[in-house]
């Protein structure tokens, strides 16, 4: 319920209203919009700000039996299940947050159209994405499913056809979870054996190919050393990495400059092994070298500078950094690195210390 410690005493006397009403029609969002009939029952309902052609289009739902919500829900329960209307009510339940209904009849609508549907009705528009809105189901049914099947087979053609590159992502997903999560974590926790990569890679070769092996295991790797905090062989698989794929510029937060930065941020945070260090600051380099305006990227050097014990280059560069980010009127990361430079200047680590 939206409130304010400025409502006077008249709209806080509608509280209680306003409550009564959010738990009776399952409000979780707002704007949120309902629809009655003029006999008092509720039949349509609509999540979302809008435009005004958007709210027009909304009102004609509500006046259409066939897409009034509510009447499509009443049908549904009263055993009236056409496969159409199966999905549309799926798909506007999942967008009003009605979750269990959602659930429920996406699951009934998927199992309807596996079983009775050839791989070329399954890959229609209105189809895939009816399966893309729903990616759980994906999950839940994995490599046997009829969808990842198709994902995998018929990757190219169906983001063709959905105009993304959607395919190959639900497919690595559910490759990485059942041929190496599965091995490598149970209660999302590392196992405590050493993982079997070598069998992994030769699954994943025999079952998809080399492209997948390549990519999701040293990945996977990368997670579970973390996660055992396994800092040399982390350093190790990740130098190996940047040898057989040199990073490139671009990308953003999702690029190879700023994974260099978050991995050796990792180990500045948790490993206090000199040999790795050192290596994290060749990442940092890297980095650097690709994004040289990144001011973030040199404060993590000067911080790993500071861990390894170079002092004052560390200091040096930690105020390059609080330059760099003065220049651009990032006075937030000023006021940060200042408090960490003063930390270096008095040789007070800039790391947790237990």
């Amino acid at each position: 319920m939206d409130t304010s410690k400025n409502d006077d005493a008249y709209i806080r006397s509608r509280y209680a209203d306003a409550a009564y009403l959010q738990k009776k029609y399952n409000i979780y969002s707002f704007p949120t919009f309902l629809f009655f009939s003029p006999g008092g029952q509720l039949v349509h309902k609509e999540v979302g700000a809008c435009n005004p052609a958007q709210f027009v289009q909304t009102g004609n739902n509500a006046l259409d039996s066939t897409k009034q919500y509510y009447s499509l829900l009443n049908r549904y329960k009263r055993g009236i299940r056409d496969t159409a209307q199966l999905l549309l009510l799926a798909v506007t339940a999942r967008r009003l947050e009605d979750k269990q209904v959602s659930d429920d009849i996406a699951k009934e609508y998927l199992d309807k159209i596996v079983s009775n549907y050839s791989d070329e009705e399954l890959c229609t528009p209105e189809r895939l994405a009816f399966i893309f809105a729903f990616p759980e189901l994906l999950y839940k049914t994995g490599s046997e499913g009829r969808y990842f099947k198709l994902l995998y087979s018929k990757g190219d053609r169906i983001d063709k056809m959905m105009k993304s590159d959607i395919s190959g992502f639900y497919v690595a997903n559910i490759i990485l979870k059942e041929e190496i999560y599965d091995n490598i974590m149970k209660n999302d926790k590392p196992v405590p054996h050493t993982p079997d990569w070598d069998g992994m890679r030769k699954n994943i070769e025999r079952k998809y190919n080399v492209h997948y092996a390549d990519t999701l295991l040293p990945a996977a790797q990368m997670v579970y050393y973390k996660m055992k905090k396994d800092w040399t062989s982390f350093a190790k698989l990740k130098d190996e990495m940047i040898r057989k794929y040199p990073p490139k510029k671009g990308g953003g937060v999702d690029g190879d400059a700023w994974r260099l930065n978050d991995d050796a941020w990792t180990i500045f945070i948790g490993c206090d092994k000199k040999n790795v260090i050192a290596s994290a600051i060749e990442w940092v380099d890297i980095s650097i070298s690709l994004e040289p305006t990144d001011f973030q990227v040199v404060d993590t050097k000067a911080n790993l500078l500071f861990k390894y014990g170079k002092v004052r280059e560390a200091i040096e560069t930690e105020k390059k950094a609080i330059r760099m980010a003065a220049e651009i009127k990032q006075e937030h990361y000023v006021k940060e690195y200042t408090e960490v430079l003063e930390k270096m200047q008095k040789k007070i680590p800039t790391w947790p210390v237990k």
